[in-house]
């Protein structure tokens, strides 16, 4: 869509060593901080984005939503940005900020209003997911921009998939309204998320899934579960650009023009 810099980054491309190698961009997992600087430096770098534009939600598995401007008090990184303690979902209409959630089998969702220019980057674990952080950030785009669900656009990022989605007894874990996304001992949080999208009232044809399990691919992505527990984190990064690009109309020839 016009007008966006997103990213789903992989584990590639850092400087961190085992096992936070390469391109971990948390500082929570044990990571030298050093080398978390120089992968968020490089990921602002891959987006040409400023460093101190980075805001980072700072997760706890909840359903709280930040609305995001450049003025918003956060918790400096070192070296530039700020992090938002006690969030799992951050939206802004302010194309000077730049949005990131970090994740390690967590679903990363990327929201879009085209049509109040507005964006959300959500953290959805199963934990959030079953708290319902999905309508709470929803319901957070309608107040503040005045979103229509029926305009946002929503992608899900790699993340735990049905494959590995194990529970020891999920029927007990989760709550009844999880029943339809349980087979046995597994559970299908690209399924649970995308009901959530649906019943917040987006449009099944506005919702993509990339369908890819970071447990399975973790040669590409970090992995808690595949990893146990050992593990970095990778960056989903949302951000407006700051002036929209347009292409300019074609001149039809022999119109006279000079």
């Amino acid at each position: 869509m016009p007008g966006l810099v997103h990213a789903i980054f992989t584990r590639r491309g850092g400087v961190s060593l085992a096992p936070f190698d390469s391109l971990n961009v948390s500082t929570s997992v044990g990571d030298d901080p050093h080398a978390v600087g120089q992968n968020r430096d490089l990921v602002a770098a891959a987006l040409e984005r400023e460093r101190d534009s980075l805001v980072m939600a700072g997760l706890v598995h909840g359903v709280a939503v930040a609305t995001v401007t450049p003025s918003t008090p956060g918790r400096p990184l070192p070296g530039g940005g700020r992090s938002i303690p006690g969030m799992d979902a951050l939206i802004t209409s302010d194309p000077g900020v730049t949005l990131v959630v970090t994740a390690a089998d967590c679903a990363p969702v990327f929201l879009i209003d085209p049509s109040r220019r507005a964006i959300g980057l959500v953290h959805a674990g199963w934990r959030g997911t079953v708290a319902g952080v999905i309508p709470a950030v929803i319901a957070a785009m309608r107040v503040a921009f005045g979103s229509d669900p029926g305009d946002i656009r929503a992608a899900v990022g790699p993340s735990l998939g049905p494959c590995c989605g194990e529970f020891s007894d999920p029927r007990r874990e989760l709550p009844a309204w999880c029943a339809p996304f349980i087979r046995g001992r597994y559970v299908d949080l690209w399924a649970m998320v995308a009901a959530q999208l649906r019943e917040a009232g987006l449009s099944g044809d506005h919702i993509a899934t990339a369908q890819i399990c970071t447990v399975c691919r973790r040669d590409m992505f970090f992995s808690h579960r595949g990893d146990k527990g050992h593990s970095g984190r990778c960056a989903a990064v949302l951000a407006l650009e700051r002036e929209q690009r347009v292409r300019p109309a074609s001149i039809p020839p022999g119109d006279g023009s000079p």
